[in-house]
């Protein structure tokens, strides 16, 4: 290497030779080799990267959904109150009525779950896979 005034010449790339920019085939270059090592980092940091993904998802049909199912069954809650305050009505339709209040409280805790996501867990269905809502919620 030829020094002029002090300062080395360029210094040669790896794996280009001196004519015209073109690859040197004596010259390896490795920084760019994938290793065992290398593939192990980047399935961590795409594995995070997806479940990132999937809880965005989630979060994002959560919301959707909730305000959805929450628009329909105001009307059916408002009836079902509406219904539980008369008192003319035969008792075996007041138990109705309970019921229907039952169900209809426990699809709003469902809708509230549902919005609780914290990560994705999942479980196998007859349907297939499935969120774990229960293993999915934040403790």
């Amino acid at each position: 290497m030829a020094l002029a005034r002090g300062i080395p010449e360029a210094w040669p790339k790896a794996g280009f030779g001196r004519a015209r920019g073109r690859r040197d085939p004596a010259v390896v270059d490795r920084s760019r080799e994938v290793t065992p090592e290398s593939t192990a980092h980047l399935e961590v940091v795409e594995s995070e990267h997806l479940a990132d993904a999937q809880l965005d998802g989630v979060r994002l049909a959560a919301r959707e959904m909730a305000h959805l199912l929450n628009n329909d069954l105001a009307v059916a809650v408002g009836f079902v109150e509406l219904l539980q305050h008369r008192v003319e009505l035969p008792p075996r339709f007041q138990d109705l009525l309970v019921d229907a209040a039952r169900s209809l409280d426990a699809a709003a805790r469902h809708i509230r779950e549902f919005q609780g996501v914290v990560r994705v867990a999942v479980k196998d269905t007859p349907a297939g896979r499935s969120l774990d809502l229960e293993r999915s919620v934040g403790a």
